[in-house]
């Protein structure tokens, strides 16, 4: 049976939070909260500015929904793509 998409609200679990700090992308979680590396989000935001949906680059870098929720992948992208510096950083990649 797949695993269900997590449920806003709901802390994470010591061994979710093990798994979520032994993955690149991370570089902290607690109970309630993700620091992204900054490497992450800019390669993120430059897969997504060539198209790539959300899901399938956080689920490619270890990060699917059903770890983190759908709501998280969305509110990422959204603060991210309102960083001038961050989007500053992707164009240049091109």
């Amino acid at each position: 049976m797949p695993m269900q998409e997590r449920i806003r609200g709901i802390p994470y679990a010591e061994q979710e939070i093990e798994e979520l700090e032994s993955l690149a992308v991370v570089e902290h979680a607690t109970t309630s909260r993700i620091t992204y590396s900054h490497a992450f989000q800019v390669y993120c935001m430059y897969q997504y500015v060539h198209g790539t949906r959300p899901s399938v680059i956080f689920s490619n870098a270890g990060l699917p929904s059903r770890l983190i929720g759908p709501k998280r992948i969305e509110r990422c992208i959204s603060r991210w793509k309102s960083n001038p510096q961050l989007m500053a950083e992707v164009r240049q990649l091109d």
